[in-house]
């Protein structure tokens, strides 16, 4: 029949397939190893006396979770830091969402937030046929949905043939 039924994740990797898309997707578990090491080297004042605890790095991967969704990338919310002051605790937050989204870019990797963002920048990238051919899309069961969520569901309304969202409620 053709019908296919996935999450988000897993419709960011079947835009990232019909792209041609490379990357390396990180475990939970790696992910959370490269962020300790990044705070581990970063120079941090403010932070320092919970630096060593594991809570603190699970912390940092739901901050940068949220940034991601919202489509917000580390200049851009430096910059916002920098608008409300440098205030110290913002400036290192800053700080290792920057280090750590170039350890990423660097080593050609992307985390289950960040596959997203490379699906939607694929489909941007790509002229108007190309990416997925699906004559119809239908997303259902969601009553909001993430700042990427929706730029992928931009990207791929002017791909298909027919977009159906039906919301919750």
């Amino acid at each position: 029949v053709g019908v296919q039924v996935q999450t988000f994740d897993g419709l960011y990797r079947a835009c990232l397939v019909a792209s041609a898309g490379v990357y390396t997707e990180l475990s939970e578990p790696v992910q959370f190893r490269l962020l300790r090491a990044v705070v581990d080297q970063l120079p941090l004042v403010h932070y320092r006396p919970l630096q060593a605890r594991p809570g603190f790095v699970h912390v940092l991967q739901r901050l940068i979770s949220e940034l991601k969704e919202g489509r917000v990338d580390p200049e851009r919310f430096a910059g916002a830091v920098a608008g409300l002051g440098d205030e110290p605790r913002l400036a290192e937050l800053a700080a290792v969402y920057r280090a750590y989204q170039e350890r990423l870019q660097r080593a050609g990797w992307a985390d289950r937030q960040g596959l997203g963002w490379l699906a939607v920048e694929a489909l941007e990238r790509q002229p108007a046929g190309a990416g997925p051919s699906w004559p119809l899309l239908i997303v259902d069961g969601f009553d909001r949905f993430s700042q990427v969520q929706m730029a992928l569901l931009w990207a791929l309304a002017r791909r298909v043939g027919q977009v159906v969202i039906a919301l919750g409620g």
